[in-house]
């Protein structure tokens, strides 16, 4: 299986954990052995890099890691002690407040104390990788015992061959030339005889724009030892650089600055592509593996009546005087959710893709159910009963959440369609399955 994490900031984190952490929970699809890898946008980088980071920290009983749940988690209470779910855990690892460090570095660093950086003093996207870092640290090893599993550096698995982790594919986007720029634990070509071909076609491979040199030896890819290290926070902060929380990251190797990268939901913000291309590179690499299904978590509220992913009918509007000014701009802001129609489109026509599977936030307001906690086996109708349906149009998009958001999101995950959607993973993929 190969999960796509869609953008989206805290509520595609928190989404994407509850989704993951309930599946974790429930066991009929052993996932921690059968989810490949992970193709992470914005806010679905950090969830996946927790993910990670978690799933190495794990005990060797299967447990999750969490030794506590930070206030800022919806359901906290005092009398709540460990051991935790991982649904409970996960979504605890990404409650945490990393809005406030950002933003006070906006306001009072960033704008005004441009000398500092002279003297290497980080700016605001550095203030939010340490935020996520110290949640997890918090959350996962209060005593400070040892490095917080976000620390760790993209391609490091502490525990090798014994316990298996699904490898990333974080997707940023360049400024200069608009291309996905990837950073992953793969190295990202296979080799033809002598010949290196790309697993990601047209794409940017992050740690070959740091110096990293594609080599065959015998047929068989061999990895740069002087390639230099990603923390996962880094890679899932240069992921989430949407404007005003996030500058740009700029890239350096050894001559000095060569490219600058943004979020990746500017070029396509569902990750789907770059799913399909590995499932598709793993078909040319060994053509026997059976085909994987794609799990496809998004965040954007989405009605029901919808379906088909198909272009709906356009309904009348008002034209509006500053059409004209604003148009260029709305325009690319919504681009990328075009480009994720499309991604999800050629992922469900691909010859080597099994399946996709998408749970999705929907537009409906629980009014019963949300106060209780739910599962994908074992889910009750989170419908309207009767009357009018209050429908949300979208959710807040910053890297903090409610309380009352984190319940809706939470109660989403047993929505009827992603029930239906589970049930149709398990059959495919259940624990007694080969697929």
């Amino acid at each position: 299986m190969i999960l796509a994490s869609a953008g989206g900031a805290s509520r595609a984190a928190f989404f994407t954990v509850s989704v993951v952490g309930d599946i974790l929970d429930d066991g009929q699809v052993d996932l921690r052995r059968r989810l490949f890898a992970i193709s992470g946008v914005s806010g679905g980088s950090v969830g996946a890099a927790v993910i990670r980071a978690a799933l190495d920290d794990a005990g060797l009983d299967g447990r999750a890691p969490c030794q506590r749940v930070g206030r800022s988690w919806f359901r906290f209470h005092d009398d709540l002690t460990p051991p935790y779910s991982w649904r409970v855990c996960l979504q605890a690892l990404t409650a945490g407040d990393f809005l406030s460090r950002p933003f006070i570095g906006l306001a009072f660093r960033d704008l005004f104390g441009f000398p500092l950086h002279l003297f290497g003093m980080s700016d605001r996207a550095a203030l939010l990788e340490n935020a996520f870092e110290d949640q997890y640290r918090y959350l996962i090893d209060p005593d400070r015992r040892a490095d917080s599993g976000l620390t760790r550096a993209v391609g490091e698995f502490p525990h090798g061959k014994e316990r298996w982790v699904p490898l990333l594919a974080l997707n940023t986007t360049s400024v200069l030339d608009g291309r996905r720029s990837i950073v992953s634990d793969l190295l990202t070509f296979w080799c033809d005889g002598s010949k290196a071909v790309p697993f990601f076609p047209a794409a940017v491979d992050l740690f070959e724009t740091l110096g990293a040199t594609r080599t065959c030896a015998d047929g068989k890819p061999v990895p740069d030892a002087s390639t230099p290290a990603v923390r996962l926070s880094s890679g899932a902060t240069a992921s989430a650089r949407f404007p005003v929380i996030s500058p740009y990251a700029g890239i350096r190797n050894r001559q000095g600055e060569v490219d600058l990268v943004v979020d990746g939901g500017y070029f396509e913000n569902d990750g789907l592509t770059s799913a399909r291309q590995l499932a598709e590179a793993m078909h040319t690499v060994q053509p026997d593996l059976p085909r994987p299904v794609i799990l496809h978590v998004t965040n954007n509220p989405t009605s029901e009546s919808i379906g088909d992913p198909d272009v709906a009918p356009r309904s009348p509007r008002d034209p509006k005087w500053y059409d004209a000014y604003i148009a260029p701009l709305a325009a690319l802001v919504e681009t990328r959710d075009g480009h994720a129609a499309e991604a999800f489109k050629a992922a469900q026509e691909s010859p080597v893709v099994e399946k996709v599977l998408s749970f999705q936030v929907y537009d409906v307001v629980p009014s019963r159910g949300a106060a209780r906690a739910c599962s994908l086996s074992r889910a009750q109708d989170l419908g309207a009963e009767g009357g009018p349906v209050e429908r949300i149009k979208d959710l807040s998009m910053s890297w903090w959440l409610s309380g009352a958001v984190q319940a809706y999101l939470d109660s989403q995950v047993c929505n009827r369609a992603n029930v239906d959607r589970y049930k149709d993973l398990v059959r495919l993929v259940g624990a007694g399955e080969r697929k």
